[in-house]
Parts: C-alpha cells; sequence; structure tokens
C-alpha cells in the first residue's frame, strides 16, 4: 500500500499547497487537452462517456455482477469482498475530495461542467476499483486467454474515463493520475488482505513457497477465518446499514413533504440560535466543528487504529472504528446527495461543503468515532482511567453537534439524525468485533490439543 500511498500523498499535499510548477502544468495540459476537443469535434462523445461512467451506475451494475458470482458461479467469498471494497472505496475516495479541497478547472470558454471538489478524480478513480475489482472476482472463471483480455479492457476502461475527464475539462490531469493510483492501491491492499490466509501447496520451502503463494493469491481460496469474517461483515454490518439507509432517506423524503411543518419549526429555531451568537463562543465553536471535519476524523482514525493493533496485536479490535466510519460515511454520502436537502437559512459561520444539509456528516462521524473508542475501552479490563476515557469520548461528538447547531449549518433534525447514523454503525461494527471474538475464543477451546 506504501507504494501506492505516496505518489498520492505528495500529489495531494502539492495540490493542496498550491504548488506552483504542477499548476502551471495541470494549467497547460488541460487547456492543450480542452482546445483539442474543440478542434476535432469530440465533446459529444465524451459526454455520453462521462454520463454512462456516472459513478452511480457503474457501481450499480458491479454489485449486480457481484450477486450473480455469488449466487450462480460459487464465489460466494469473493463476491462479498468485492462489495465490500467498492462499499469503502467509493468512501474513502470521496473523502480525500473533502481533505483536499482542490477547486475544478476554470476555463474561458468551459465545454461540461461537474459539482464538487476536483481531487481526486472520482469517475478515474471509481472506474479504476471497479475494472480491478471484478478482475480479482471474476479471475478463476476465465481461461488464460479470457485473464490477459480481462486485464486489457481492465486497463482500457480506466484510461478512457481518466482522460475523458481532462479533455472536457472538469479535471486536471494530476487529478486523474491520483484517481488511477489510490484506486488500484486500495484494491490491491484490499485482496492482499482478504487472501492473506492463503496456504501454499504442501512440499514447497523458501523461495518455492513464495512463488506458490504468489502465484495462488488470484485463484487460491481464503482462509475459512477470513471468509467467516467478512460473510458475518455483510449480515451483521453492512445489510443492518443498508436498512438504516432506508430509514434515514425515508424520514429525509418526509421532512419535505408530511413533515415540513418540523422543517418550519426548524428554522425558528436555527434563528434563535443565531441570535444568540457571541464572540466568545464563535471561537470556542469553530474548534468544536473542525473536530467533526473529514481530516481531523480520518487522522485521529487511521493513528489510533495504528495504536491499538501495535499494542493488542487484535486486527480485527484494530479495525473497528474504520468500519464504523466508512459505513457511517456511506451512508451519509448516499442519503445526502438524494434528499438534498438546504441549509437553515441564517447567517453560517462555516463554509459549506458541497453536501447538503441532511444528515450532519460531522456529527455522524464524530459519534461513530469516538463512540467506538468509548466501547473498546468499556471492553478492556484493567485499562487505567478507561471510565474517565470513555466518557470524554463521548462528549467529543456531543459538543461537536452543538456546534453544528450554532454556527447555523445544520438542522435540529439533521444533527439528531447524524447522531442516530453515528451511533448505530458504531454498534454494529463492535457487536461484529465481540461476535468474531467469540467465534475465534471458541474455535480455539475446540482445537484438539497435541498430547506430549
Amino acid at each position: 500500500m506504501v507504494l501506492f500511498a505516496v505518489p498520492v500523498v505528495l500529489l495531494a499535499f502539492a495540490a493542496r499547497q498550491k504548488f506552483e510548477p504542477l499548476v502551471r502544468l495541470d494549467d497547460r495540459l488541460t487547456l492543450a487537452a480542452t482546445d483539442a476537443t474543440r478542434r476535432t469535434g469530440a465533446k459529444a462523445g465524451l459526454i455520453l462517456l462521462q454520463q454512462v461512467s456516472q459513478p452511480v451506475r457503474i457501481y450499480v451494475l458491479a454489485v449486480l455482477v457481484a450477486a450473480w458470482a455469488w449466487r450462480f458461479c460459487n464465489l460466494r467469498t469473493r463476491a462479498l469482498w468485492a462489495i465490500v471494497t467498492m462499499m469503502v472505496a467509493w468512501n474513502l475516495g470521496l473523502d480525500a475530495k473533502l481533505v483536499v479541497q482542490r477547486a475544478r478547472p476554470v476555463l474561458h470558454e468551459p465545454i461540461s461542467h461537474a459539482p464538487g471538489y476536483s481531487f481526486p478524480s472520482g469517475h478515474a478513480f471509481n472506474i479504476t476499483v471497479i475494472a480491478t475489482v471484478m478482475v480479482f472476482m471474476l479471475w478463476p472463471l476465465l481461461s488464460s486467454v479470457g485473464r490477459r483480455v480481462a486485464v486489457v479492457l481492465a486497463v482500457l476502461a480506466s484510461l478512457a474515463v481518466g482522460l475523458d475527464r481532462v479533455f472536457l475539462g472538469v479535471h486536471f490531469p494530476s487529478d486523474v493520475v491520483a484517481g488511477w493510483v489510490l484506486g488500484v492501491g486500495i484494491t490491491f491492499s484490499s485482496w492482499l488482505g482478504f487472501v492473506g490466509g492463503t496456504v501454499p501447496t504442501a512440499g514447497t520451502t523458501g523461495r518455492d513457497r513464495t512463488t506458490s503463494r504468489a502465484a495462488a493469491s488470484l485463484s487460491g481460496r481464503p482462509s475459512r477465518v477470513v471468509r467467516q469474517d467478512a460473510q458475518d461483515l455483510l449480515v451483521r454490518v453492512v445489510a443492518p446499514g443498508a436498512a438504516l439507509w432506508t430509514v434515514i432517506v425515508a424520514l429525509g423524503v418526509m421532512l419535505g413533504g408530511p413533515l415540513l411543518w418540523l422543517s418550519r419549526d426548524e428554522e425558528a429555531f436555527s434563528k434563535d440560535l443565531a441570535r444568540e451568537r457571541t464572540p466568545t463562543w464563535n471561537g470556542i465553536t469553530l474548534v468544536w466543528s473542525h473536530v467533526g471535519n473529514t481530516e481531523i476524523i480520518i487522522s485521529v482514525c487511521v493513528v489510533v487504529m495504528a495504536v491499538l493493533l501495535w499494542r493488542t496485536h487484535d486486527w480485527r479490535l484494530s479495525v473497528v472504528p474504520g468500519i464504523a466510519i466508512a459505513l457511517q460515511a456511506t451512508i451519509f454520502v448516499i442519503a445526502t446527495n438524494l434528499v438534498d436537502r438546504g441549509r437553515p437559512q441564517v447567517p453560517k459561520l462555516d463554509p459549506a461543503p458541497p453536501t447538503s444539509s441532511y444528515p450532519s456528516g460531522h456529527v455522524g462521524a464524530a459519534f461513530a468515532l469516538y463512540l467506538s473508542f468509548a466501547l473498546l475501552l468499556l471492553a478492556r479490563k484493567r485499562t487505567p482511567l478507561r471510565r474517565l476515557t470513555s466518557v470524554l469520548c463521548l462528549m467529543v461528538p456531543l459538543l461537536v453537534a452543538y456546534a453544528r447547531l450554532y454556527r447555523g449549518m445544520h438542522h435540529l433534525t439533521d444533527v439528531v439524525v447524524g447522531l442516530a447514523n453515528g451511533v448505530l454503525c458504531a454498534l454494529l461494527a463492535y457487536g461484529w468485533y465481540r461476535r468474531r471474538q467469540h467465534a475465534t475464543f471458541v474455535a480455539h477451546a475446540h482445537t484438539p490439543r497435541a498430547v506430549p
């Protein structure tokens, strides 16, 4: 993963800091590409490819292929891996945009328009993830020729969609390159983790054993433990998460219809809060609101996950916060785009992100992350100050929730639903860990011991 992460991080830093050589190169290439589009009359074809490769459409198609592989091809664990990987990757790509916050190219004669931030290219990233996932998932079904064709098609699809974004002038070339590299990196890392338990053929040692493991990685099957982890993740986290998303979207639609009266009352509440603002509380709530920012949430999550893995050597425990915020963010991103609720009609103290008001992403992410920390702390025995630390973890998202209301960024129901989203996602992730921990303990208890 480091091989893929380093160039993406360097490009992201250069883009966020407006590194002059990168900016000049991007501008020159973007102008040359858009001029070529105008000269050749390729606009219609490029727009068509843009529409066909919309992430929502290709993810729906990819999930249908995974369902077919599950039902008819006996590739259940691979299909589970594919769905989970795509769900997490889509969320990570959106998070990367919010972290870098790079504006899109500005042209005197724009060819096309696209909402949101520019880095990395969502189209390039998502098509790369999906194409790579499909190759890995369907590999056992393909002949040697079919495998070569599949790899070539995956590369061509990724290149075509990425170049389409540049020639339409809606992305800089560095956005597209970052999307390609990040997509391949996430998929390869996920696959290596998925097949980490693959056992090489008996009778191989040394270099032969290494070669056997590498050759078997695509066609080999993951260990029984990995399969059970993936199945439990789908049944106990992803499926309930889908049900939670349905409820959140339904409630959001009702707020614009049968519950419209509630929206009017919430506007009055937001205006009352705005009238009570003071310079002191403006500064305090600024800090609290920033605690829920995407870059802060991701940074804290990654650091804590690394510390947990280092101290406990329990990878399942260490990924609980990551599962919680990934599920929460996936539900939030899809719901906020479908509901598209406007923000309160009061002066706003924070810049509004490109997402809508419902539900609150800051509040959901903070509750998912810090509640998962509190649950893991309370489960540990003889941990110094664990109760006090757990209380502090629970206070943080409450402060974030108040700050988002005070600063005019959300309605009250946005915050309440965001809270519910974060809490339930944390409980689902923690419940998955507890079940897998119990299953591992039972398996070890029933393992026959060798008689000396």
